[in-house]
């Protein structure tokens, strides 16, 4: 996890908006719309990929010009 401190200077270095900015509220926002099968082991997504917190959004193909925070379009390069 999180829990040494080198591992936590990475992840506020990787993202320091996401982990400093209301980090509750993000990760619930980014699990929720997180595709179900990156629901399953999201924690562990998040630590190795931090860009999972930008991801609120899912137009599940269906594009509304969200595409900044989209799962369907950003979440391809995730780990």
């Amino acid at each position: 996890g999180l829990a040494t401190e080198e591992a936590l200077r990475h992840f506020v270095g990787a993202r320091p908006a996401v982990a400093l900015e209301r980090p509750s509220a993000r990760y619930e926002a980014a699990l929720q719309s997180a595709p179900e099968r990156r629901k399953v082991g999201f924690p562990n997504l998040v630590r190795s990929s931090p860009l999972a917190l930008e991801l609120t959004w899912n137009c599940q193909g269906l594009c509304v010009a969200r595409c900044a925070t989209c799962w369907h379009v950003r979440g391809r390069s995730l780990r």
